[in-house]
């Protein structure tokens, strides 16, 4: 089957047969099949993504019509369908990311796998550092609890006033049906620079009283997430601190 072809063309740089099979058939750059809906460009960006001749085979795809906002939609699922962006930010694959903007797409579109999140947010939940770093020197919408998980305490800060106190936008988020409260917004942000490994930002943010103990959704909290992304360093100084594994709570 074709398709399946121009898929391995893909994964293993084989941007010859890539260029001979869409010129043999120029819908396969958007060809999807009832048990697979990724497209090419999905293919491209997914795990483990750093394709060999990646880019290649991005321009390839891309020159030939390749839709750089269409969405991967798997059966039994409720949400939009994750984009190519959205995969390369999780497999952290800052050039595809770079390549993807450059061709049109949407920086800020909903349909992540976790939480109907934006690619950055991907990338921040991930621990994908490169691709967050890429996404928000590209302009990606940001909030307080994506800053923080992205180690970037001077956006942690904008979203405090001259006072101290959080602003009406710390917890906003594109896709997100409501913004957090303040209080949850400074307990996640806490946990996701904990999870992250980011030592300096939680240091700071512990200065706004997060609760340091809370869990997160799947019930974990900061310092289990430390500890089982071996973040040895912040594992250690929230010991010190007084935070507890969930299992001692």
């Amino acid at each position: 089957m074709s398709i399946e072809q121009a898929r391995t063309a893909v994964e293993f740089g084989d941007v010859h047969t890539l260029k001979k099979l869409i010129a043999k058939d120029p819908q396969l750059v958007n060809k999807t099949t009832s048990d697979n809906p990724r497209t090419l460009l999905h293919t491209l960006c997914d795990y483990p993504a750093h394709r060999p001749r990646g880019r290649e085979s991005a321009e390839i795809l891309i020159r030939s019509g390749a839709n750089v906002n269409a969405r991967a939609k798997f059966e039994g699922k409720t949400d939009p369908g994750e984009t190519p962006l959205h995969w390369a930010a999780s497999s952290d694959d800052a050039e595809m990311i770079e390549i993807l903007l450059d061709s049109g797409a949407e920086i800020d579109i909903d349909g992540g796998n976790i939480a109907n999140g934006t690619p950055l947010w991907e990338a921040v939940i991930f621990g994908m550092q490169n691709a967050a770093i890429k996404l928000i020197q590209r302009g990606a919408t940001c909030n307080l609890m994506i800053a923080a998980g992205a180690g970037q305490l001077d956006l942690v800060e904008k979203f405090f006033d001259k006072e101290g106190n959080i602003t009406d936008t710390a917890g906003v988020l594109p896709g997100w049906s409501e913004p957090r409260s303040a209080r949850d917004c400074i307990d996640s942000a806490f946990g996701m620079a904990c999870r992250n490994g980011h030592l300096e930002t939680a240091r700071w943010l512990l200065e706004k009283k997060p609760d340091i103990n809370r869990k997160n959704p799947v019930g974990e909290t900061p310092l289990d997430q430390a500890v089982d992304r071996k973040h040895t360093e912040v594992a250690n100084w929230l010991m010190t601190i007084g935070a507890k594994r969930s299992t001692n709570l």
